[in-house]
């Protein structure tokens, strides 16, 4: 069972190409994204599905996610789905689900991770990812396109059907662009994660993306940015006391960012938190 906002984002993530999801703390994010991942994998055969974080820890927290939910008597659908056994190795979990398969891995200085190939990546803690490690290493996962025989064989084909006026170039077959799903809770406006979120505001409003030589065009793929607050959640998803302790115990700015989902500047501290960094 899901809550009205948890199947907002699970339909959001499979409606949209790049997603970033800045969350209130213990909102369940990585049980929402879980149930997505699995699903991902069960409807697009041959996915291959990243989960990736700056610990190795983190990033099997979505993986463990999905193996609690396919333990449950009401997983059993989902564990009969598994094509083989999971893996846990070392320096890398994994699991196929029918022809897809999910990994999560560790980041360490991202060298290890050159060379791979996903077509959904997914991304928590999106805020301690490094912005060299992120456009140098992860981005290029998504380089390549899943099927890419069949996709050129269609292709071929379907341009023969519009010269011969048997189809149009309205009706060729739409595959699903490679994904990228971004999770984090708020940071500061000058840090990177802010200027993604800026990025993909700008995108959903103007429906363009802007290029190197600073001309704009129309956008590669369509873009979500979901921001949930605890204020959204069910009375019973958080404890009362905990939202009470941690509104008593931190700065406004700082419950701003942790559980209000709200970019924050540095003026509340003491200290510039961006001269100490």
């Amino acid at each position: 069972d899901l809550f009205p906002f948890q199947e907002i984002a699970i339909k959001t993530m499979f409606k949209r190409d790049y997603i970033l999801g800045v969350w209130s703390r213990g909102l369940s994010k990585s049980f929402s994204t879980a149930v997505f991942a699995f699903l991902h994998a069960i409807f697009q055969p041959g996915a291959k599905i990243a989960i990736i974080s700056r610990s190795f820890r983190q990033s099997r927290e979505i993986f463990k996610r999905i193996e609690e939910i396919a333990e449950k008597p009401e997983g059993a659908f989902l564990a009969e789905c598994f094509s083989s056994a999971i893996r846990h190795n070392n320096d890398e979990w994994s699991m196929k689900i029918g022809t897809s398969e999910i990994k999560a891995l560790p980041l360490g200085d991202g060298e290890k991770l050159r060379g791979f190939r996903f077509n959904c990546l997914i991304i928590d803690e999106l805020l301690l990812m490094p912005e060299k490690v992120m456009n140098e290493v992860l981005l290029p996962f998504l380089a390549g396109n899943a099927d890419p025989k069949k996709r050129q064989d269609t292709y071929d084909e379907e341009t023969e059907f519009i010269k011969q006026g048997l189809m149009t170039e309205a009706d060729r077959t739409r595959f699903p662009n490679p994904k990228m799903i971004g999770l984090s809770s708020a940071s500061y406006t000058f840090e990177h994660l802010y200027k993604i979120y800026e990025e993909y505001i700008a995108k959903i409003r103007s429906g363009k993306q802007r290029e190197a030589d600073g001309t704009e065009k129309d956008l590669d793929g369509s873009y979500a940015v979901l921001q949930f607050a605890y204020a959204i959640a069910p009375t019973q998803l958080y404890s009362a006391s905990l939202i009470a302790k941690s509104r008593a115990e931190m700065s406004a700015a700082q419950f701003k960012r942790e559980f209000g989902a709200q970019f924050t500047d540095d003026s509340s501290s003491f200290y510039s938190a961006k001269a100490m960094l």
